[in-house]
C-alpha cells in the first residue's frame, strides 16, 4: 500500500538507486558541502573573468591615451616645423623685398 501512493517516478528513482548500490540513506551534508564549493568555484570564475576584463579594459584605454599624446606631440612637431618654415620664407621675402627697394633706389 505504501509503494502505490508513490509516484512513478519516484519508484523508478528508488529502483534506480537501489540498482546502482546506493546507500539507502544519503549523506545530504556531503551534498551541501560540494554545492557550497561549486558555488564558490562559480564566485572565483565570475571574479576571475571580471578582473581579466577590468585589465582589458584598462589597458585598451592605456594604450588609446598614449596613441592620443602621441598625437598631439606629433601635432605639436608639426606645427612648429610649419612655423619655423614660414619665419624662413618671411625672412627671405623681406631680403627679396629690401632687394628690389634698394634696386629701385639705385635706379
Amino acid at each position: 500500500a505504501s509503494q502505490r501512493s508513490r509516484s512513478v517516478a519516484s519508484l523508478n528513482g528508488m529502483n534506480v538507486l537501489r540498482g546502482s548500490n546506493a546507500p539507502e540513506k544519503f549523506d545530504w551534508a556531503k551534498l551541501d558541502e560540494y554545492a557550497s564549493y561549486l558555488h564558490e568555484q562559480d564566485a572565483l570564475r565570475q571574479k576571475l573573468g571580471v578582473q581579466a576584463l577590468q585589465k582589458k579594459l584598462r589597458m585598451d584605454l592605456d594604450q588609446q591615451v598614449h596613441e592620443k599624446k602621441k598625437r598631439r606631440e606629433e601635432d605639436e612637431s608639426e606645427d612648429m616645423r610649419y612655423h619655423a618654415n614660414n619665419m624662413v620664407e618671411l625672412e627671405r621675402w623681406k631680403v627679396s623685398e629690401q632687394s628690389r627697394e634698394q634696386e629701385k633706389h639705385d635706379k
